[in-house]
């Protein structure tokens, strides 16, 4: 709802916004939510970023366990 309002009115700074909000929900260590963020505001490759990010961690964590 917020996008589109800021979209409505003509927002120009809303991608800086949003950046700057996923930015802190990835700092409080809540990367789930900033990919939510990104999937409702219609920044898919920005949300599969994140997720490629977490996918790989998770992996070298897995990787570290096993050997």
């Amino acid at each position: 709802m917020g996008i589109e309002l800021a979209r409505h009115y003509n927002l120009n700074d809303i991608k800086t916004l949003l950046t700057k909000q996923a930015r802190t929900l990835i700092d409080q260590n809540k990367p789930f939510d900033a990919i939510e963020l990104y999937k409702k505001s219609a920044n898919y490759l920005e949300a599969a970023k994140i997720l490629y990010g977490v996918s790989f961690s998770v992996s070298q964590i897995s990787f570290f366990l096993f050997f």
